[in-house]
């Protein structure tokens, strides 16, 4: 090429840039490294290729990155092992990205200036077909606010964690809850699903702003856990500030009206759970005073009583009864 030719075309690609013509980009933030806290070491598997439909969980990572005194931006994903097998949730677009798209694409968050740690939730969707027994959470560095240049080359992801995928057709089932008035105040907590100390189902309550096809009320869900019989699950829910901590109390299945049985396939509703206790009352004695009875012994069949015990008064023709 001729020499005037190179130095003319050297010339014109260097006033693009200053004039803006070419895209000058940002440092990217370092990120220093990206842990795995909480997710379903059982992972259902039945979302088609795009995840339009199929089983959301969820799993929360934690960024770690250097302060940089501004505010810096990441995009990021979850991967289970064989690449295509995973979809994450964007909810700034509102569509589940495949972890093969590009980076721009993915679920986006801010570290606010001055911080250097950062609690990432993911929601994630498992296609069929593919091999998924490790899950991995990947970050990547963008140079600003418009997620527009997030080069895959400054992807850091955490170490990766055995879980087992669950054909929700022969392994896997759904603990329910429809949510309403009772319930309300669990809306956005997260409903974690214990076996002994594994974790083996976790979502969060309504409204969580993921489409997920159902009509839960405020407070409801729906979390995929392992079918099993007779099952010693404990349902907890956790604070979105202090995953891992059970709020108030703990539900058994089996125990309290909640049920004691996953089939798989199937749904299982916990509408009943904490549900009052019938009391049976076996025997009891009054005496009728000018028209009026004052019950002097209650015998009941049950000593726990949840709920408390109401007593309605009656009166026929010849005299009260109750």
């Amino acid at each position: 090429m001729n020499r005037k030719l190179l130095t003319l075309l050297l010339s014109l690609a260097l006033a693009l840039a200053v004039w803006g013509g070419l895209p000058v980009h940002k440092a990217q933030a370092a990120i220093t490294s990206v842990t795995l806290n909480y997710y379903p070491v059982n992972v259902p598997q039945d979302a088609p290729v795009g995840c339009a439909t199929g089983t959301s969980f969820v799993v929360i990572a934690t960024v770690n990155a250097t302060d940089t005194g501004l505010d810096q931006y990441f995009t990021g994903h979850v991967t289970l092992g064989m690449p295509g097998s995973a979809c994450t949730y964007n909810s700034t677009t509102g569509t589940w990205q495949a972890e093969l798209t590009s980076t721009i694409d993915l679920k986006q968050f801010t570290i606010p200036a001055s911080q250097t740690t950062y609690q990432v939730v993911f929601y994630v969707r498992s296609q069929v077909g593919f091999t998924s027994n490790s899950l991995r959470a990947s970050v990547y560095s963008c140079d600003d606010g418009t997620f527009s240049y997030c080069p895959a080359g400054g992807r850091v992801s955490s170490s990766p964690a055995a879980v087992t995928p669950m054909d929700m057709t022969s392994s896997g089932g759904w603990l329910d809850e429809s949510g309403g008035v009772d319930v309300a105040a669990r809306a956005g907590r997260y409903i974690a699903v214990k076996n002994g100390s594994t974790l083996v189902g976790l979502y969060s309550a309504e409204d969580n702003l993921v489409p997920e096809g159902n009509s839960h009320a405020a407070g409801g869900f729906k979390v995929a856990a392992p079918s099993c019989t007779d099952c010693a699950y404990t349902i907890e829910t956790w604070l979105p500030s202090a995953p891992g901590t059970a709020e108030g109390g703990i539900n058994t299945m089996d125990a309290n009206g909640c049920p004691s049985d996953i089939v798989a396939g199937a749904i299982s509703s916990l509408d009943t759970c904490n549900s009052p206790t019938a009391i049976l009352l076996e025997s009891f004695a009054g005496t009728s005073q000018g028209g009026v009875t004052t019950l002097i012994l209650v015998s009941l069949a049950l000593a726990f009583v949840m709920g408390g015990l109401i007593l309605v008064q009656r009166r026929r023709n010849n005299g009260p009864a109750l």
